[in-house]
């Protein structure tokens, strides 16, 4: 799998796969590890694998005319607006970035990078805005009802040690609750 994977981003790499959804126009190896980041939500692996192995072979990859587009934004790049007011990203400039993206390349080297990360570069290195709500240790006492944490163990998008983490700042005040699965 992993050597087919390689393969194929080494390809897009070169420009000799089509981008399915407009085919005059080769495949990013950036726009592949985000289809690949997306697919694993569902998950939708064996979705995935079907397109891959036809990235491979160099089989045409059919875009259902069925499929809905994207919505409209009713306001642009909101999901960055929301995602840098909630995190302090403590990144200086491009360098510093390029330096982490270089350290998250070696230490994942299939993925590469992990595409949320790339908020930084859109939206939120240099903004000028005061973080209203960013990440800080959790201080809840005296619930009267302990709070549930639940977590797949291989959730892609929000991996299990972030749920160990809340449930050991909420202590006796939490219980965590675990799902041996993943979506």
């Amino acid at each position: 799998v992993r050597a087919v994977w390689h393969s194929v981003l080494e390809r897009a790499a070169r420009g000799e796969i089509p981008y399915p959804p407009d085919p005059s126009r080769p495949l990013r190896p950036d726009e592949l590890i985000d289809f690949a980041f997306g697919s694993f939500y569902g998950p939708d692996w064996a979705f995935l694998a079907d397109v891959l192995s036809d990235m491979d072979t160099g089989t045409p990859i059919p875009v259902d005319p069925e499929e809905p587009g994207e919505e409209p934004e009713v306001v642009p790049f909101a999901g960055y607006a929301i995602f840098c007011n909630d995190w302090s990203l403590p990144v200086r400039d491009y360098r510093e970035f390029a330096g982490h993206m270089r350290r998250v390349g070696r230490i994942a080297p299939d993925m590469r990078f992990s595409p949320p990360s790339t908020a930084l570069t859109v939206g939120c290195l240099g903004s000028p805005t005061r973080i209203a709500n960013p990440q800080h240790p959790l201080r809840v006492r005296g619930s009267a009802t302990p709070l549930l944490v639940t977590n797949a163990l291989h959730d892609p998008a929000t991996g299990y040690n972030r749920a160990v983490g809340v449930a050991r700042q909420l202590g006796r005040e939490g219980v965590l609750f675990t799902y041996d699965g993943w979506g």
